[in-house]
């Protein structure tokens, strides 16, 4: 469930890339075709997520890359209170997070009851030349 969830997320944030419009325009053309004919033409999606109204399809070209920043430890100075008896020092540490981006070759497709596309959006552009929306034929 969690990762269908950043899954979501990544995607919802791809959602405001710069589209090229020959792109808009070959999905447009797939509105009111058959799914299956939209899989033909492009293969068979490596996964799906399911938003109750409209599917988004996801092919194998997603790349995660994760970066972590490194921990770094600042301690305070130990305080001389006379008589050998120090305080101790406090050490507090940062960073040492973990942040995970996610780029992917995804279309938000909505189906209707008869499997037919009533919208189609590419929502994550990380496709190689052959993933890319082509015009229905």
């Amino acid at each position: 469930m969690n990762a269908r969830l950043i899954t979501l997320s990544a995607l919802m944030a791809l959602s405001g890339c710069a589209l090229n419009p020959e792109y808009v325009a070959s999905l447009d053309s797939w509105v009111g075709a058959p799914v299956v004919d939209f899989f033909a033409e492009h293969r068979e999606p490596n996964s799906m997520i399911d938003m109750i109204d409209y599917r988004i399809y996801v092919w194998d070209r997603s790349v995660t890359s994760a970066s972590t920043v490194p921990v770094t430890t600042t301690c305070t100075t130990p305080i001389d209170l006379g008589g050998g008896i120090m305080t101790q020092p406090v050490c507090t540490n940062y960073g040492g997070q973990t942040t995970v981006m996610t780029s992917q070759c995804a279309w938000r497709l909505r189906v209707n009851k008869e499997n037919i596309i009533t919208e189609a959006e590419l929502i994550g552009d990380a496709c190689n030349a052959k993933e890319r929306p082509v015009r229905r034929k």
